[in-house]
């Protein structure tokens, strides 16, 4: 099975240079679904973005974008899977640019999909482009690429992009941060075991929802009534986001109606537990051919038969 599943799948490519397959090329209804591929820094690096007709009108219709990048999951000599997501309430219609068998699932979602990229770096030039290029898209069916906001996980390189655009960090992210700064500089045991420790950190974190006029003061505050084993950590949080490293605009999460990008992340959590059970059925359905056709099961080591005997001896 495996050996008739690899020969209706290319191989992975190992460099950047490859031909996309036509089937990879279009959606199932043979509609476009490979928008752009382009190269950069005099071809050394490839851009390959994919998305639909209809995803693309899902997009520029859209006040409101969520942006996510994997790395884990980028293959070979590309950087990074990058997501754009749209959010839509109303969703019977504009969901017919995926399969069937998705369809329903979209129904109950608020997030759409509808960019996939695949980009070679995180540089702020390789976003420009991306957004001109998407611009240029939008215009050509008189449309126009502008969000209102912009939801990101502190990728600061995508405010470039979109300079009028309200740009709003994961808070989720935020707090991620901070806490792994707190392992990261050995305090995690008192973390865990002091209450009063605890409660300090976590005023730390619960700053990113207070009025932006109001957090300096109060980063000042919980600092003054901190213990001294944490200086580090607060030199770290002044430095990180307190004095701009990270705009205060950016990690502020209190008058956003969107806190994290979870919304965005969730979806591709599910696309990878979809392809698990996909993986997991497929191998389910080998075991029981193999069964059906008289195959027996692979014979136990001497060792581990001389084990099962020991231990049944032992419980007679």
């Amino acid at each position: 099975m495996s050996k008739a599943r690899r020969k209706n799948i290319p191989v992975i490519p190992k460099s950047f240079v490859f031909e996309i397959p036509t089937a990879y090329q279009q959606t199932l209804s043979n509609k476009r679904f490979l928008l752009m591929e382009y190269y950069l820094k005099r071809a050394k690096e490839r851009v390959v973005i994919f998305s639909s007709d209809q995803q693309l009108n899902l997009l520029f219709n859209s006040d409101v974008i969520f942006i996510d990048g994997t790395f884990s999951a980028a293959p070979e000599n590309f950087d990074q899977v990058f997501l754009i997501h749209v959010q839509q309430f109303n969703q019977g219609n504009s969901i017919v640019c995926y399969p069937v068998i998705y369809r329903n699932f979209f129904c109950f979602l608020k997030c759409l999909p509808v960019v996939f990229g695949l980009l070679p770096n995180r540089r702020t030039t390789t976003y420009m482009d991306l957004f001109k290029r998407l611009k240029e898209e939008a215009i050509a069916i008189n449309k126009v690429f502008e969000p209102k906001q912009v939801v990101s996980d502190f990728e600061s390189a995508l405010v470039s992009a979109f300079p009028n655009a309200s740009h709003t960090g994961c808070n989720f992210h935020f707090i991620q941060a901070v806490h792994r700064n707190i392992t990261n500089l050995g305090l995690a045991s008192e973390y865990t075991h002091d209450e009063n420790m605890q409660g300090q950190c976590r005023q730390l974190m619960a700053l990113s929802l207070m009025p932006t006029a109001e957090v300096e003061k109060q980063f000042k505050h919980i600092h003054a009534l901190a213990s001294p084993s944490f200086d580090d950590l607060f030199v770290y949080f002044e430095r990180q986001w307190i004095n701009a490293c990270v705009p205060l605009s950016l990690w502020n999460a209190n008058e956003s109606d969107h806190r994290t990008n979870n919304i965005a992340e969730g979806e591709r959590e599910k696309s990878i537990l979809r392809r698990t059970i996909v993986d997991e059925h497929l191998r389910f359905e080998h075991i029981i051919i193999q069964l059906a056709s008289g195959a027996s099961g692979s014979k136990s080591s001497i060792n581990k038969t001389a084990f099962q005997r020991r231990f049944e001896t032992l419980n007679i």
